[in-house]
Order: C-alpha cells, then sequence, then structure tokens
C-alpha cells in the first residue's frame, strides 16, 4: 500500500481561529463552490487539490488557481476521504451511502438521492476505475461505514469505522488498519463515534471522537487529547454545506493561496 500526504477531514466543515483572537470571523477566500457535500481534501503534486463528494458518489480535482473543477471518478454510495498514492491513484474510504432525505435539515434538501454500494476502503486508478482494497474486518464482519483514513509512512492504512446515524445505544465505532498486504485488523473499539484520524509527530494517532480529540496509544488504550495535530495538518478545508473549498493559514485564519 503506497504512502500518501498528511491530511485533515474537519467533517467537512473549517473551523479555524482568527487572527484577530477568538469570536472573531476567520479570513478565508473562496476557491471553488461547485463541490457537493465535499469531504477529505488531499494536496497533490501537480497543485491541485483532490477531495471526495458523499452525497455525490464521486471524486472531484479542483484546480486552486482558477476554481474550476472536474470529476476524477465515480465511486457510488458516499466517499467520505482520500489520499493520493504514489501511482497518483486514490485510496478512499467508503460509508456506503447515506440517505439524506431522512435528516431534517434545510441545507440536505437538493442532495441527490442515495446510491448504496458496499463499504469499505475503495482504490480509484489513475485512471479513474474504481475497486474495493476491503470491505470486511479481520474477523470476516462487515465494514460499518469507514470515514477518514491517514496513511503511515510503511504504507499500512489507518481508517475509522464509525457506522451511521442513529448511533447504536452502545459505542461500536471502531479503528481499523489496513496493511501493505490486504489484511484487516482492529486497533481499537467503543467509539461513541470516531470521525477523523491523524497522526502525530511521535507516531501515534489522534482521533476526532464524538468525546472529544482523543490520543490513541499502542496498547489500544485511548487519552483525551491536550496536544494538537496543526504542525501535520493539511492546510486545505472543505465547507460541505457550501460546496466551497478554503484554506488555513499557519496561524490558523482562513485564506487561499498557492501550495504552502
Amino acid at each position: 500500500m503506497p504512502a500518501g500526504p498528511d491530511m485533515l477531514n474537519c467533517g467537512g466543515i473549517g473551523v479555524a481561529k482568527s487572527r484577530g483572537g477568538p469570536g472573531l470571523m476567520p479570513r478565508y477566500e473562496i476557491v471553488a463552490t461547485s463541490v457537493v457535500f465535499g469531504e477529505g481534501p488531499s494536496w497533490c503534486a501537480d497543485g491541485t487539490v483532490v477531495c471526495t463528494s458523499v452525497s455525490g458518489g464521486c471524486l472531484y480535482r479542483i484546480f486552486p488557481e482558477d476554481g474550476h473543477t472536474e470529476v476524477v471518478a465515480l465511486t457510488g454510495g458516499g466517499p467520505n476521504s482520500c489520499v493520493q498514492s504514489s501511482d497518483g491513484g486514490f485510496v478512499v474510504t467508503q460509508n456506503g451511502g447515506i440517505d439524506f432525505s431522512v435528516f431534517d435539515l434545510p441545507e440536505f434538501g437538493n442532495l441527490p438521492p442515495c446510491q448504496p454500494v458496499t463499504p469499505g476502503i475503495q482504490y480509484v486508478s489513475p485512471s479513474g476505475e474504481t475497486t474495493y482494497l476491503a470491505s470486511q474486518a479481520g474477523d470476516g464482519s462487515p465494514m460499518r461505514g469507514p470515514n477518514d483514513l491517514v496513511v503511515a509512512e510503511d504504507g499500512s492504512v489507518y481508517f475509522t469505522d464509525p457506522g451511521h446515524y442513529p448511533l447504536p445505544a452502545r459505542p461500536a465505532g471502531r479503528v481499523m488498519k489496513l496493511d501493505r498486504n490486504g489484511d484487516v485488523s482492529l486497533i481499537a473499539d467503543g467509539f461513541s463515534y470516531c470521525n477523523g484520524i491523524a497522526i502525530d509527530p511521535d507516531g501515534s494517532l489522534v482521533i476526532v471522537e464524538r468525546q472529544g480529540l482523543m490520543r490513541l496509544e499502542a496498547d489500544g488504550s485511548t487519552q483525551l487529547g491536550h496536544r494538537t495535530t496543526w504542525q501535520r495538518a493539511r492546510r486545505w478545508i472543505l465547507h460541505r454545506h457550501r460546496g466551497q473549498l478554503l484554506r488555513l493559514l499557519h496561524d490558523r485564519s482562513l485564506h487561499t493561496g498557492h501550495r504552502p
């Protein structure tokens, strides 16, 4: 499994600290507006940004210089996040699809109808063909709804598998690992809703959990995070409801521009 770039998935909504202090609106500029329910932005070596469209069932490539977009691949279902592989393709977390019509929220009213597929980890080739790398856990149970992923230096893919709303009474979210041989193993479970995932500079995993930011230790135990992972965060953020691409500056204000 090829390694990929660092990335930040903020659940599709960018939240940043303003230069002017807490409580003030951050400075930002819109880069693109045609991404439908965008998630999981990934910076590419050619200077473009590729992201998923959870409701559109596809991957978009965004050209920050002029803001135009193009569809990279059709994945079906609900692709949640992506990371570029060394051959120019992408590894994708596929949640299987979400029927947004069940949520009584006005911003979901115009989303396209759900086209369900099997939840799992997909691979999109450089030519746009979509296949599965895995769709089952190591014990043979189906994946519930992979959400975010990060790739370690050894090529292992760590990903969250929280499932879908409504959530079960007993926390069932889990963090899993897909190694280069295609084997899937459980890293930790019992999360209320594990969403984003990143690798801290010290090598530990950091999980965006419903309970708060959590650090995942080597033995599978968790701690509420006291440090952040801004050092390794990719500074592209998607506003899912507005379909906009924003850029996060070093000081955590929002703006756009050239590749950092």
